[in-house]
């Protein structure tokens, strides 16, 4: 039986700091003492069972996946290590990326087996000098774009937030002509033991729909499709009328913008995160009008999933979640805001450890729970 550590070793603290890139990064379990010496135990690594065989085997290297993927995923790959490049580097583990035995790929997510920290940081020009070599084989659609790139990186033309804008703009250009569906449901239910249901989801409950477009093209009759769930925090008053409070407002917010083709990367996460910090600025007046304090104050979780081109945002606060469902297992992408995971955030515990502390289940920041110069949504 698992026992919780006294104190977090100090090779955890890397992991526990980019606990947030829950796609990624994998999170320390706990670590074991063996006569070679102690070890940390991960969990979340890129491992798969095949239906050949029911040992895990590790998911594939990105550099063996590379020549055969498409120009989508390679230039996703791409800017996946870009955003992850400059968070890494900050804890001395930007090596890992220039590692192809640590890099591997689960489909369309970059994921990393460990992290390798060291004191001798690498720069951006260690990194374009790899892409280079992958150039080489990229798929002819964006070859030209990927040799341009991983020279510009090289020679020390790129800074990161350059390096994240060129890739963006890449797949943009490279997604605008694909056909795509989506396919969406919504359906909440009360429970058996409540007496109202305070979680909300936007479409109504029964919804059913199949979304298509020939590409990039959206009007008011086929906007992008979004989907939310709001759920009521317990215990407080109103959190019925909360969680549908959430919901109008931001589907107000989102929806005119929805209607609009060729909306920048950055112009929606912008709207997504403001949708969010408005929500919580109305249902905290209404608290502040009732005179609400504490637990008294109707509060609620958010989590909004909205697919736009080719691209799919997750918006959250709170611990209302969003899982990646595959045929190889389920994931939760979202990462709770609730102490157990401020605790990890912090360094102070492992994981595990944490839920095992009282009151490790509490939120630590919810709508309606105070202004919003406070919250922090996680797009």
């Amino acid at each position: 039986k698992r026992q919780p550590l006294d104190t977090v070793p100090p090779e955890a603290a890397p992991y526990l700091e980019l606990s947030t890139f829950t796609r990624a990064v994998p999170r320390p379990f706990t670590q074991v003492s063996t006569p070679e010496g102690q070890f940390l135990l991960l969990e979340e690594v890129p491992v798969q069972v095949s239906p050949q065989s029911a040992d895990p085997q590790l998911m594939a290297r990105l550099t063996d996946a590379w020549a055969e993927a498409s120009p989508l995923h390679q230039l996703s790959w791409l800017w996946q290590l870009a955003q992850l490049w400059q968070p890494l580097a900050q804890v001395q583990a930007a090596a890992t990326l220039l590692r192809a035995d640590l890099v591997r790929v689960d489909g369309a997510d970059v994921r990393l087996l460990a992290l390798e920290v060291n004191e001798g940081q690498p720069d951006l020009a260690a990194l374009g000098l790899q892409w280079r070599g992958w150039a080489k084989t990229a798929q002819s659609t964006v070859k030209a774009y990927c040799e341009a790139l991983a020279d510009a990186l090289s020679q020390g033309h790129l800074s990161s937030p350059a390096l994240e804008q060129s890739l963006t703009a890449a797949l943009e250009q490279i997604t605008a002509p694909v056909a795509r569906q989506v396919q969406l449901a919504a359906y909440s239910d009360q429970g058996p033991t409540r007496q109202r249901n305070e979680d909300a989801c936007y479409p109504v409950s029964g919804t059913q729909q199949t979304w298509q477009s020939a590409a990039q093209q959206l009007s008011p009759k086929n906007a992008a499709p979004l989907v939310v769930v709001c759920d009521g925090i317990g215990g407080h008053q109103g959190g019925d009328v909360a969680s549908k409070l959430a919901i109008e407002v931001v589907t107000q917010r989102l929806n005119p913008l929805l209607e609009k083709p060729n909306q920048p990367h950055a112009t929606l996460v912008t709207a997504l995160e403001q949708a969010i910090l408005a929500a919580n600025q109305e249902i905290s007046a209404q608290n502040d009008q009732a005179q609400r304090q504490a637990r008294d104050r109707m509060g609620t979780t958010i989590v909004i999933g909205l697919v736009y081109g080719a691209r799919l945002y997750i918006a959250h606060l709170g611990d209302s979640r969003a899982y990646q469902v595959r045929p190889s297992g389920c994931r939760q992408i979202t990462l709770d805001d609730d102490v157990a995971a401020r605790e990890m955030r912090l360094g102070y515990s492992f994981y595990r450890d944490a839920l095992l502390n009282p009151g490790s289940g509490s939120l630590v920041q919810a709508l309606g729970m105070a202004d919003s110069q406070y919250p922090h949504p996680l797009v």
